[in-house]
C-alpha cells in the first residue's frame, strides 16, 4: 500500500495521460490504432479519469510544493526549540550529558540513586524530574 501512495502521481500522470490521449488524439490516428470502438464505448470515463487525475496531480503538486516551502521554517522551528531546551538544563544535567556529546559515548553507567540519572530513567524524556 504504501508503495502504491508513494507512487501516487506517477499513477495520476499515467491515467492523465492515457485519457487525454484516449479524448484528443486526432481520429485518424485512432483508426490507424483501431481504438475507435475503446474511444466511442470508454469517452465519458476517460472524461471523469482525465479530471479526477488532473486534479489528485493538482493536489500532489501543491502538497510537494507546501512541504519544500515549510522545511526551511520547521528547521529553524526546531533548531530553536532544541536551543531552549538546553538553556533550560542545569548545569548538572550538562555535566551528565558531556560524555555523550564530547567523547562520542552512547552509555554511560550511573548509580541510579543519583537525583539526574533517575530522572532521567527509560520511562523519562530530558524535560525534568517525574511529577
Amino acid at each position: 500500500m504504501t508503495a502504491v501512495i508513494n507512487a501516487g502521481w506517477k499513477i495520476y500522470l499515467a491515467a492523465l495521460l492515457a485519457s487525454a490521449a484516449l479524448l484528443f488524439l486526432p481520429d485518424g490516428f485512432v483508426r490507424q490504432l483501431d481504438l475507435e470502438e475503446l474511444r466511442q464505448t470508454y469517452r465519458m470515463y476517460a472524461g471523469v479519469v482525465l479530471v479526477v487525475s488532473a486534479s489528485l496531480l493538482s493536489v500532489a503538486l501543491i502538497s510537494a510544493l507546501t512541504k519544500a516551502a515549510m522545511r526551511p521554517w520547521k528547521d529553524r522551528q526546531f533548531q530553536r526549540l532544541v536551543r531552549e531546551t538546553l538553556e533550560q538544563l542545569t548545569e548538572a544535567k550538562k555535566e551528565f550529558l558531556r560524555p555523550y556529546i564530547v567523547a562520542n559515548e552512547n552509555s554511560i553507567y550511573a548509580p541510579i540513586s543519583d537525583g539526574i540519572t533517575a530522572a532521567w530513567s527509560p520511562s523519562r524524556s530530558f524535560t525534568g524530574p517525574r511529577k
